[in-house]
């Protein structure tokens, strides 16, 4: 089997593995990530609930988790959509499940009859229609959600210590029991293998349309255009987004040691040095910070790099 042969079929038993361990993941980690949950959307309704006049309260959804949202509804409507008319007009084609019946080539049409082939098409479908919606849901759910309210609580906190005072930072404290659940969460190499997968993923893609767009179909060429697009969003906008309550925190204490002239200063400077910036982990005793997206693009390239060396 050809190089770019052997690296596809592994990129597609990749996906399913990380697939069946997000779910498996998820079961594990259910109870926690329901609380959280319920917690975020407890801390955003008493916020709208006590400042529901303020600039800090209302329209605070940031544009770009509305266009997150819409990207991930056309990816989980594109590739099943894809992936059900390869099934009908090249059966053997991976991943399809009918690739493993009488098929001689990738290329051939076999003799599988229009019954088959329909069948094959709505079960690739509902299955990627499932493993992306998994995907999707841990996304916003514990990825970009917390985040999310986690800003929302730090322009509040800094809204109200710059007008009514230093007792307000004692929510701080709550903020960084937030990032605190949400670690809990992707923690046991949850984390990780997010990371992780996205490298390999990304960089597994880019290898496929570099080196074999001649010799696929144009069906798995959109499915492979599709994938490296929405991995490059998350590497530089929903990463970058989750590295957003670290930069903010370390502001908002700088703010609190410098930046005030209360009475109570110097309590505030104390009672600052004790608060430690937020820091969601993001694998290997990491976490997300200004240089993160970087890093993790700079890793998929050099994975690219190796398997062009192959």
């Amino acid at each position: 089997m050809e190089n770019w042969k052997a690296v596809m079929m592994l990129y597609f038993l990749m996906t399913f593995a990380i697939a069946i361990f997000c779910m498996i993941y998820f079961n594990f980690v259910g109870e926690k990530a329901v609380y959280l949950l319920n917690s975020l959307i407890q801390l955003e309704m008493d916020l709208n609930t006590i400042l529901p006049t303020t600039l800090v309260c209302a329209g605070y959804v940031h544009r770009y988790f509305v266009y997150i949202g819409i990207l991930a509804i056309l990816t989980e409507i594109g590739v099943p959509l894809t992936l059900s008319f390869m099934a009908l007009v090249r059966p053997c084609m991976p991943p399809l499940a009918s690739s493993m019946l009488n098929c001689n080539s990738w290329h051939a049409d076999s003799d599988i009859g229009i019954l088959c082939r329909i069948v094959v098409a709505i079960l690739e479908a509902y299955t990627w229609k499932v493993n992306l919606g998994i995907i999707a849901e841990g996304m916003f759910v514990v990825l970009l959600y917390p985040g999310e309210v986690a800003l929302l609580l730090i322009n509040t906190l800094e809204t109200h210590l710059k007008t009514k005072g230093v007792l307000s930072v004692r929510g701080y404290r709550t903020i960084q029991l937030l990032i605190w659940l949400q670690n809990s969460v992707w923690r046991n190499g949850g984390m990780t293998i997010c990371v992780g997968g996205i490298i390999q993923a990304e960089s597994v893609a880019l290898y496929i349309l570099l080196t074999s767009v001649k010799r696929l179909t144009i069906f798995v060429i959109i499915l492979f255009i599709i994938i490296a697009f929405d991995i490059v969003i998350v590497i530089y906008i929903v990463f970058k987004i989750m590295s957003r309550p670290y930069i903010k925190s370390r502001k908002l204490l700088h703010f609190m040691r410098h930046g005030t002239r209360w009475r109570f200063n110097a309590w505030l400077k104390r009672f600052s040095k004790s608060c430690p910036p937020l820091k969601l982990c993001n694998g290997g005793g990491k976490f997300f910070d200004r240089m993160s997206t970087i890093l993790i693009w700079q890793s998929s390239v050099d994975l690219l790099i190796t398997w062009l060396y192959l």
